[in-house]
């Protein structure tokens, strides 16, 4: 497994697993799935936790604003409304 990676450098670990920590700077819950927007010092990103990973779901719900977090995930880019683009 990866080291820590900085949020700033995902794009870098495109489709690699990696993992990130910071803390919860906002979410926001549509049905089956929870985004996250993490930020760490170097930036933010999104996670995307669906409710087919029961326990991480139920996480991703419950964590309070400001929590640390680590989360170990795939990078994906998206152009279109995600901060930094990852």
């Amino acid at each position: 497994m990866q080291d820590d990676v900085r949020i700033s450098c995902l794009s870098g670990f495109e489709g690699k697993p990696v993992t990130i920590r910071g803390w919860l700077a906002g979410r926001r819950t549509g049905g089956k799935i929870v985004f996250l927007l993490i930020r760490d010092g170097s930036g933010f990103c999104q996670a995307v936790v669906e409710a087919s990973s029961p326990d991480a779901f139920s996480n991703a719900q419950s964590a309070g604003l400001e929590s640390s977090l680590a989360i170990t995930a795939r990078p994906v880019s998206s152009k279109l409304r995600s901060p930094n683009s990852m």
